[in-house]
C-alpha cells in the first residue's frame, strides 16, 4: 500500500511538470517577443541594482565563514541566541550573516554547519525558517535609494522585515530544549581564503541572478496571458511578489497609493518568494539537510503578515507620506 501510493505521488509530480513545462514553451514559442522584453527586465534588474549591491556583501560573507570569523561571532553571541530564540552558537552565525548578507547567505550557512556536524538537523531546519532575509545593501539602497528614492524607507523596510523574523523565531521558541554548546572546527587562514570566497560569491550571484531572470520572464508572460496588467498595477505588483521579491519588490514602488505600495514591499521582504524558497531547498539538497515544507512556508508566510502589519504601525505613527 505504501509502495503504490508512493508511485502514485511521484506521477502526480512528474505530470504536474510536464504540464507545466509544455504550458510554457507554448507561451515562450507563442510570444518569443514578450519572453524576451521581461528575461530582459530581469537581467537589467540584476546589472543595475542585484549585482552592484550584493556581490561585495556576499564576499564578505564567505570570507568570513571560511576565515573563522563567523565561528568568533557565535561564540560571543551564544548566550543571547539561546536565551531568545533556543539555538547555539552556530545558529547565531547563520542568522547574523542571513540579516547581514540576505539569502542564500543565511540557508546555504545553516546547511553547511549542518553538515560539518555543528548544528543538529532540527536546530538547523528551525533556524532555516528565519534566517533567510533581503540583504542590508538589497533593502537600504536598491529598494531605498534606487526604487524609493530614499535610503531611510529602504531602513524602515529592513527593521519592519527583521523584526518580523525575530518576532515569529520568539513565538515559537521551544521552551526547556537542551542546545549542544557550540565547538567550532580549526580553520586554516591563508592567502588562498581570499581568491575562494570571491570565487564563491561570484557562483552565488550567477545564481542568483539567473532565478530573477527566469521568474521575471516566467511572471511577466504569465501576467500577460491572464491579462493581469487588466486588473491593476496592485495585483500585479502581489503576483510578481509572491513569484520573486526583486520584481516584486519594483512592482510594488510603482503602486500609485505609496502607502499601500510601502506595505506590500515590506511583506514582500519577509515572504522573500518562490525563487529564493526554491534556492533554499536546492541548498538543503546539496547539503543532506531535509527542510520540511510546510514548517518552512508557514513560517514565511507568517512573518510576511507581521511585516505588512509592522509596516503599517510605522506609517502611522512616523506618517512618512
Amino acid at each position: 500500500m505504501e509502495i503504490t501510493f508512493s508511485r502514485r505521488k511521484i506521477s502526480w509530480q512528474v505530470g504536474a511538470f510536464c504540464v507545466l513545462g509544455v504550458g510554457f514553451i507554448i507561451i515562450l514559442t507563442s510570444m518569443p517577443e514578450l519572453a524576451i522584453e521581461y528575461m530582459t527586465r530581469g537581467l537589467r534588474i540584476c546589472t543595475s541594482s542585484v549585482i552592484p549591491t550584493l556581490f561585495p556583501f556576499m564576499a564578505v560573507s564567505e570570507l568570513m565563514v571560511r576565515s573563522g570569523c563567523g565561528a568568533l561571532l557565535g561564540k560571543r553571541l551564544e548566550a543571547p541566541m539561546r536565551t531568545l530564540f533556543g539555538v547555539s552558537g552556530a545558529g547565531a552565525v547563520a542568522v547574523l550573516l542571513g540579516a547581514v548578507c540576505g539569502f542564500p547567505i543565511g540557508a546555504s550557512t545553516a546547511a553547511g554547519l549542518y553538515r560539518r556536524g555543528e548544528m543538529t538537523e532540527d536546530e538547523a531546519t528551525r533556524v532555516l525558517c528565519f534566517c533567510n532575509y533581503p540583504s542590508s545593501a538589497f533593502m537600504i539602497s536598491a529598494v531605498g535609494a534606487s526604487l524609493w528614492s530614499d535610503a531611510g524607507i529602504g531602513r524602515m523596510l529592513y527593521i519592519c522585515v527583521l523584526s518580523a523574523g525575530a518576532i515569529w523565531a520568539l513565538l515559537h521558541r521551544r521552551g526547556g530544549e537542551r542546545v549542544t554548546p557550540y565547538c567550532p572546527r580549526q580553520t586554516r587562514i591563508g592567502a588562498h581564503v581570499i581568491g575562494e570566497s570571491i570565487t564563491a560569491a561570484a557562483l552565488s550571484l550567477l545564481n542568483v541572478c539567473a532565478y530573477i531572470a527566469f521568474f521575471s520572464c516566467v511572471v511577466g508572460c504569465l501576467s500577460r496571458v491572464f491579462a493581469v496588467g487588466g486588473m491593476g498595477e496592485t495585483a500585479e505588483a502581489l503576483i510578481y511578489s509572491f513569484f520573486e521579491l526583486t520584481s516584486g519588490a519594483a512592482s510594488a514602488s510603482l503602486v500609485q497609493n505609496r502607502s499601500l505600495g510601502f506595505i506590500m514591499t515590506a511583506a514582500a521582504g519577509a515572504w522573500s518568494g518562490l525563487s529564493v524558497h526554491l534556492q533554499v531547498i536546492s541548498v538543503c539538497a546539496a547539503e543532506g539537510l531535509r527542510l520540511p515544507l510546510r514548517r518552512y512556508f508557514a513560517a514565511k508566510l507568517g512573518q510576511s503578515a507581521i511585516a505588512a502589519a509592522l509596516a503599517a504601525a510605522v506609517l502611522f505613527f512616523a506618517r512618512i507620506f
